[in-house]
């Protein structure tokens, strides 16, 4: 078997009826991997994939994240949207912020900065109803995180990255980031 043929099946299969067995396939083809960047980017995407199928958020954060930061200089800024917005998956949704735990909730706050960032830059990202979706809905989040901070009479807020590496965002920079989506 080759390594895109791999790739596929894992793909496939995942998709359809058996996410473990699809990581078994991903296995061997990074075994068949031979120095191939574009390859290597698409074999870490498709696990990224299967891991959100699993229900294994992080893991899958984890892996776009390192996605974006290896061509994070290089690559298009719309293509490190799509990855971020990928990134969303199994946090994003306001009706239930208010159910998220602290971890979550400082997991949430990091992409939700990161997408922001990444979207303010990209002015000829294309003006799409999904982008405008994940824009209203970032928006709508860094309100919630802003009315908690205030009404907790925080002037920063933790964040957690999906490498678990800690970090810290001010009321402003929020603010500034909520206008900057507007």
């Amino acid at each position: 078997m080759t390594v895109d043929v791999c790739i596929m099946l894992g793909l496939s299969v995942g998709r359809t009826y058996d996410v473990q067995k699809s990581f078994e396939y991903f296995d061997k083809a990074e075994k068949l991997l031979t120095p191939n960047e574009g390859m290597s980017d698409f074999l870490m995407q498709s696990r990224a994939e299967m891991h959100v199928k699993s229900g294994d958020y992080n893991k899958s954060a984890d892996l776009y994240y390192t996605l974006w930061k290896k061509n994070e200089k290089n690559e298009k800024a719309v293509r490190k949207i799509e990855w971020i917005e990928r990134l969303f998956a199994g946090y994003g949704a306001v009706s239930k912020f208010d159910e998220l735990n602290d971890d979550k909730k400082q997991r949430l706050l990091f992409l939700l900065f990161l997408y922001a960032t990444e979207v303010t830059k990209a002015s000829t990202a294309p003006d799409n109803s999904v982008r405008k979706y994940y824009i209203s809905n970032t928006r709508s989040l860094l309100d919630k995180f802003h009315e908690e901070m205030f009404f907790r009479g925080l002037k920063e807020y933790p964040m957690v990255l999906p490498d678990n590496r800690k970090d810290k965002i001010s009321i402003d920079v929020i603010k500034e980031l909520i206008k900057s989506l507007t």
